[in-house]
């Protein structure tokens, strides 16, 4: 397996060890496929609080066998951990890199240059609302999807005062000859993929679902309070109960649910909401046609309607992983589950 352990910024290269023995120098610039193999045993859905994330140098030992890197090699590539539920995840500096300056292959390689934001963009005040422009062409996906999720990223490192430093943090390691990354103050809904090793599961792969800034904007420069980088449609969902086997919601989980409605649509901040949503989880909780659902004192074409927007702006996904979790359930599933926005 690959394993990135140091960049020269002077030379442009990163040195890769392949696990045998061998190593080499590649272009910065392959990095975004390069220096971290893929691993796709399992696929999680986890809610992170980004700056909570801790440096770590205890390596588990099964790891230190599936990668076979020497324990001195480990030092300039750090990895991160968050404990979910008893579980360490490991994510290694480099999948992080690849989350926040992805999917395009040339944005991550611009990074390690000095001042890097600046360079690859700016806010053009001149226009009416403030507009995104970009510098470096070559940053900028082909694919019109791909371009709508590099611009979410790098609209929230202009406005954001720690994701601005983020964007910094890698040239200045950079420098160091490391591979590291500084933490934003943000919320983040992540997919990622890896290997299970017993209490803890390593990560080769992060796919930035949502985002919530955890700070106040840099004043004067328009801010997105959320970022919906991936948006599903699910059907089929297993919704986590409450002891008493309900699925209704508590005045804790709709006060924190509605903040999640904060997408500028009128039907998402109807006063009738919370009981539309009731309806829509005991919908899916039964795994029933909308025809057989029980809509006492709502209007079933209402509930409806409100089920099309939140799978619309991404936010049905939220729900039921913040309900999984606030119930300390472990039986939620999402099947049939279509992203409509390719990282």
């Amino acid at each position: 397996m690959e394993w990135a352990t140091s960049v020269d910024l002077f030379g442009g290269t990163a040195t890769i060890e392949d696990g045998n023995g061998e190593s080499t120098l590649l272009d910065l610039a392959r990095l975004h496929d390069r220096g971290l193999s893929r691993i796709d045993k399992e696929q999680h859905t986890i809610r992170i609080q980004l700056d909570e994330g801790s440096s770590t140098s205890e390596f588990p030992e099964d790891m230190g066998q599936l990668l076979a890197i020497p324990n001195e090699l480990w030092s300039k590539h750090s990895l991160y951990k968050w404990t979910i539920k008893g579980r360490d995840y490991l994510v290694p500096a480099l999948a992080l890199m690849r989350t926040f300056f992805g999917p395009s292959r040339h944005l991550l390689a611009e990074m390690f240059r000095p001042q890097a934001l600046e360079r690859i963009c700016y806010l053009d005040f001149d226009s009416t609302p403030p507009a995104l422009r970009l510098v470096i062409g070559r940053a900028q996906p082909v694919d019109q999807r791909a371009r709508e999720a590099v611009d979410q990223r790098l609209s929230w490192m202009l406005a954001y005062p720690t994701a601005h430093q983020m964007a910094g943090s890698i040239h200045r390691f950079g420098l160091q000859g490391r591979l590291d990354i500084t933490l934003p103050k943000a919320t983040a809904y992540v997919e990622v993929t890896g290997m299970p090793m017993r209490d803890s599961f390593f990560v080769t792969r992060c796919r930035l679902m949502s985002l919530t800034p955890q700070e106040t904007p840099i004043a004067g420069v328009p801010a997105t309070a959320r970022f919906v980088m991936q948006k599903f449609r699910g059907h089929g969902c297993e919704v986590a109960r409450h002891d008493n086997g309900s699925t209704r919601l508590t005045d804790a989980e709709w006060e924190h649910i509605y903040k999640l409605f904060d997408t500028g649509s009128t039907l998402l901040a109807s006063p009738a909401s919370r009981a539309r949503l009731d309806t829509i989880l005991g919908k899916l909780a039964q795994e029933t046609a909308w025809k057989n659902v029980a809509h006492s004192g709502v209007s079933i074409d209402m509930v409806i309607a409100l089920h099309r927007a939140l799978t619309k702006h991404g936010v049905l996904e939220e729900i039921l992983l913040f309900i999984e979790e606030s119930r300390g359930a472990t039986t939620m599933k999402v099947a049939d589950v279509e992203p409509t926005l390719s990282e």
